[in-house]
């Protein structure tokens, strides 16, 4: 069966940020966002701390990295936020393809997935994403 979170061992106020009980139900806060398909499968849709806002609307990071992904030739793809003063942030998308495209193409096809305001004001081909130790893009390397 599923693995019970108990919390956090000796950090009583971390665990009560992240535990809530709804009845008997003990739900772990994980900062993941998901929505939930009409047949109740759980689609991941990104994480809370990749949510910003831009042209006052809060996008989700994540939800834009899943549109590029979509794209045939796209093998990775991952987006920053670019502080920008009149709109909060831009949105700076950094691209891995598998065969040659023109950053408008991606940029095209964005459009056929993702309302206007999700659609990355800068998108930058690159041969590879720069990785942490774990694997992981590096975002901070992005952001430089």
């Amino acid at each position: 069966g599923p693995t019970v979170m108990h919390g956090y061992w000796e950090d009583p106020e971390r665990t009560a940020r992240a535990l809530r009980m709804e009845g008997e139900e003990r739900y772990y806060r994980t900062g993941d966002l998901v929505r939930r398909r009409s047949d109740g499968e759980l689609l991941f849709a990104g994480r809370r701390d990749m949510q910003i806002k831009t042209r006052g609307y809060r996008v989700e990071l994540g939800e834009i990295e899943a549109a590029l992904n979509a794209i045939e030739v796209v093998v990775e793809a991952a987006v920053i936020a670019v502080p920008d003063e009149a709109i909060t942030n831009r949105l700076k998308a950094f691209v891995v393809t598998s065969a040659p495209v023109a950053e408008a193409q991606i940029a095209r096809l964005c459009r056929d997935r993702l309302p206007g305001h999700m659609i990355p004001d800068e998108i930058e081909l690159r041969p590879e994403l720069a990785k942490s130790s774990t694997g992981k893009v590096d975002r901070r390397a992005l952001q430089q």
